[in-house]
Parts: structure tokens; sequence; C-alpha cells
């Protein structure tokens, strides 16, 4: 099997209909390098319209290997909020401001 080397977030599960992202998402998952923690696979779940959705969607995230998270790894993630609340920024209004998104986009379709 090949070393984990990404994890994947709802953000790319939403973007997969972009041709860029399905075209360097693919590859990737298919050769097992996209990891899945569970706090995505939570999330994912609750999309799901109905029953029949839920498990259609969480059989094909069997297909990720799975990474535990401890509640030491989101520590780093509550610090960048801190310091970006200090600043007067949300972290969603910094990740949403238009230069992140094309700097995501742009990094993303580069593959």
């Amino acid at each position: 099997m090949a070393r984990l080397r990404y994890l994947a977030d709802t953000s790319v599960f939403a973007r997969l209909s972009k041709p860029c992202v399905a075209a360097a998402f693919a590859p990737r998952a298919a050769e097992g390098t996209v990891g899945l923690c569970a706090p995505v696979a939570f999330e994912l779940g609750y999309s799901a319209r109905n029953h029949g959705d839920y498990v259609a969607l969480t059989d094909r995230l069997l297909a990720f290997p799975y990474v535990p998270v401890t509640d030491a790894d989101h520590r780093p993630g509550s610090g960048v909020d801190s310091r970006t609340r200090n600043r007067g920024l949300t972290a969603r209004s910094h990740l949403h401001c238009p230069s992140c998104k094309q700097q995501v986009q742009r990094a993303l379709c580069k593959g």
C-alpha cells in the first residue's frame, strides 16, 4: 500500500464536480495516498439526504484509509483561530477572501 500523504476534508468532496479538482484528487485516491478522518466522515455523512444516500456514501468512504485524530491534532487549528480573531478576522472571513480562494483553486488545479 502507498504511503498516506494527504488528508481529505469536506471541501475536496464538495468540489469533485470541478474537473480540475477531480483530475487532481482521483489519481491520488486511487493510489491510496489520501486518507480520511472521523470528523470529516461524520460531516460528510450528515450531508446525506436519506438512509440510502447515507449507506452508499459510507460504503464509498470505506475505500479511504482511516487516519485517527486526537485532541492534540486540533490544538494548532485553534491557535490559528485565536490569532485571526485577535487581528479582527474570523477564520471564515480569512479563508473566504477572494485572493485565498484563488490561491486554493490554483493549487488544486495544478495538482
